[in-house]
């Protein structure tokens, strides 16, 4: 079964933040932010996360607004689920399938 992480980009560079996925093997990086910009990070931009990610080999998915509770979603705080019946919330499983 494949393993789900969590990550958030806090100040980091962005070299710094696709070396730790790629640290860690990530596949996927799948962006679950409601507005995928920052005005504080302008690289953590989605434009350019996404290609800075590719170059390292890794995918990128943006699921914002089927995951992010902002936009109807699912909200998932530190790894856990706000209960079990959330998972079979249909956004939950379009998101994921």
């Amino acid at each position: 079964m494949p393993n789900l992480f969590s990550i958030g980009h806090s100040n980091q560079s962005l070299e710094s933040f696709v070396r730790l996925l790629t640290m860690h093997r990530i596949d996927v990086l799948v962006d679950v932010r409601s507005r995928p910009y920052s005005r504080y990070s302008p690289h953590f931009n989605a434009r350019a996360l996404k290609a800075a990610v590719i170059r390292a080999g890794i995918s990128y998915l943006y699921l914002g607004k089927e995951l992010n509770q902002n936009q109807g979603g699912i909200y998932i705080r530190r790894g856990v689920f706000p209960s079990w019946d959330r998972r079979t919330h249909e956004s939950f499983t379009v998101a994921l399938v």
